[in-house]
């Protein structure tokens, strides 16, 4: 979850997706959003956007509501839109209209170099 000032709003492909590039100029800016990996916990473990939080898919209903309703929030799977998509409907159908999909997916996030990290191997380090 990045801390700083809300990024002006997204430009929107098709008013549900946001480019990874577009993304990332707002993290290394240190704009305040939240990115939801939404893949089952498994997978979040082997590796994920640094800073993101693992709400997978299946469990985003019951998380809606924790989550607060005026930061922007992105999700991203590694299909790049099947997970992804579920978990930004589930969260516009509980009434949060800043919620965008990172649209070329995770491993186009991590083809490109953006940061990424494994809670396994810091987990492993202590």
């Amino acid at each position: 979850i990045n801390q700083g000032n809300p990024p002006a709003d997204f430009s929107l492909i098709d008013n549900r997706f946001v480019a990874a590039d577009d993304i990332y100029a707002a993290y290394t800016a240190g704009k305040a959003f939240i990115i939801i990996d939404a893949r089952p916990g498994s997978d979040y473990l082997r590796s994920h956007i640094t800073g993101a939080i693992s709400i997978p898919f299946y469990d985003i209903k019951s998380a809606a509501g924790l989550l607060p309703k005026d930061r922007w929030i992105i999700t991203y799977c590694a299909c790049p839109h099947a997970l992804s998509g579920k978990a930004a409907d589930t969260l516009k159908a509980a009434g949060y209209d800043k919620v965008a999909i990172l649209n070329e997916g995770f491993f186009y996030w991590i083809d490109q170099g953006y940061p990424s990290e494994s809670s396994i191997n810091s987990q492993l380090k202590k």
